[in-house]
């Protein structure tokens, strides 16, 4: 099902704008997130935001600024850059994808000098191709420097990785990394590794299957939510699960590194802070490439070291532009749109 809610927070009320209450509704898409659709959907919110410059009340002027939040697609589709498997795939700077892994780079969102995209050479090279520029963008009146990323997205979608790279991994020691079809099912007799897997984190309660896709014949998993990849890097000992690969002791470093960067970015920062925090993500970074390749670093990552800290430096904390409300109101509008009437009091309250 494809819903696009679209809802604006008021960052000044801090923990009220990380919630589902703290997000309030401008419109709801019943359509696929694709840039037509949201060029046409948006279009009188977009006029209506950009005249919208200062409102006044109780004789007090309350000068307004915009900023963006979202997941990595909608971003990029609203700020004319395209998919995020392509070259050039960032939208705040012009870093190729192979140059990710480099961290001598210094890439910024604020300077032109340094891989900056400016809005006005999206806007002139749409449609080109030219660095990922494919739409102009719909914000024109937003600067890039004001599309935050959101590290709610960023903590799931960098977990997706290590998970997955986890499980090649286990898939390595279990002798079928070049396997791609499992007609016979899930022999946990043969896949020892990916058995003791499975084990281990339904120890940890939690729940982890791994089955046989009815079209497809591969080995899949169903996809764990927000909160039980919070409880996994909690408690998982990744040496347990490797004892005999050559990076039992680097790989949990990498896991344990990355945890403990999510939670720095809970806090507040000053100059001093956001240095520290630069030089810990950049150390993260480059143990990750003694294990991994190059291409398994993602825009997200490129992001965290390269963007979060000057995020950082600019706004303090980012713990206001988390999308967590959002995420919540998204489940509630679909499950509005399932139900069978629509119309169920307990669902449209909880949707309005």
């Amino acid at each position: 099902m494809y819903v696009v809610n679209t809802t604006f927070t008021i960052l000044n009320e801090k923990n009220i704008a990380m919630s589902e209450k703290g997000n309030y509704i401008l419109a709801v898409i019943k359509a696929s997130e694709s840039y037509d659709t949201l060029a046409e959907s948006l279009a009188d919110i977009i006029t209506k935001m950009q005249d919208l410059q200062k409102i006044s009340a109780d004789d007090k002027t309350f000068d307004f600024e915009y900023f963006l939040g979202g997941d990595w697609k909608f971003l990029a589709c609203v700020c004319g850059i395209g998919a995020g498997n392509a070259n050039h795939a960032c939208i705040g700077c012009k870093c190729a994808n192979l140059d990710r892994c480099d961290t001598s780079n210094h890439w910024s969102i604020l300077v032109p000098e340094h891989g900056a995209h400016i809005l006005n050479e999206i806007l002139k090279n749409a449609g080109s191709k030219k660095v990922n520029c494919k739409s102009k963008p719909l914000f024109m009146f937003i600067p890039l420097s004001h599309v935050v990323i959101d590290t709610l997205h960023l903590f799931l979608r960098i977990s997706d990785i290590l998970i997955n790279l986890l499980i090649r991994e286990l898939k390595f020691h279990d002798s079928i990394e070049k396997r791609t079809k499992f007609s016979g099912g899930f022999n946990k007799g043969k896949l020892r590794h990916m058995a003791q897997c499975k084990t281990y984190l339904q120890e940890l309660s939690i729940p982890f299957h791994w089955y046989v896709g009815k079209e497809s014949k591969q080995l899949e998993f169903r996809e764990l939510t927000g909160p039980v990849k919070v409880k996994l890097f909690q408690h998982i000992n990744i040496s347990s699960l490797l004892p005999n690969s050559d990076n039992h002791e680097t790989t949990p470093k990498i896991w344990d590194g990355f945890w403990n960067i999510i939670q720095d970015q809970k806090q507040d920062f000053n100059h001093e802070d956001v240095e520290c925090f630069k030089g810990k993500v950049t150390s993260w970074l480059e143990l990750f490439l003694t294990v991994y390749q190059a291409k398994d670093v993602t825009p997200y990552m490129h992001a965290l070291y390269a963007q979060v800290p000057e995020f950082l430096q600019l706004y303090t904390n980012l713990e206001y532009f988390i999308q967590q409300g959002m995420e919540k109101y998204d489940v509630t509008s679909k499950n509005f749109f399932r139900s069978s009437n629509h119309r169920s009091f307990s669902t449209s309250t909880n949707f309005l």
